[in-house]
């Protein structure tokens, strides 16, 4: 519901912002709620990290499924790495056929919204404001 409501009033609070104070106002507008959205994540503690810090500490064994990767150092030792957890996941053709989507949604929907008040006003002349009202 959130998405639905803020690609529904995103390009009315824009252009009602620009017309009364311009590109600055929408960047700033922009900017403060990037900068409080980084704050807010900075105070969020998962439900998972709390109850691993709450458990025993003194368990040092670690239970990860992850397949090692040898590598072969330049004297002739090999030593074991783990692949990260994000690239892991990327092994997964189900995950990157969402994220190929996700991307290809995000990039047609902000092409349509960059052009779009563009096309208005020289197609009818309308300025940002009323290009978001209607």
């Amino acid at each position: 519901m959130n998405l639905s409501l803020g690609l529904t009033l995103g390009p009315l609070l824009g252009g009602i912002v620009y017309a009364r104070a311009g590109w600055y106002g929408v960047f700033g507008l922009g900017l403060g709620v990037l900068l409080i959205d980084i704050f807010l994540r900075l105070l969020m503690l998962e439900k998972s990290v709390v109850q691993e810090l709450a458990e025993d500490k003194s368990n040092d064994i670690e239970t990860d499924v992850e397949e090692p990767i040898q590598i072969l150092t330049t004297k002739g030792h090999v030593r074991i790495q783990k692949l990260p957890e994000v690239v892991a996941l990327l092994r997964i053709p189900r995950l990157l056929a969402a994220l190929w989507l996700t991307f290809t949604q995000a990039v047609v929907i902000s092409a349509f919204d960059t052009v779009l008040p563009l096309h208005l006003n020289q197609l009818f002349g309308w300025t940002s404001l009323q290009a978001g009202l209607r």
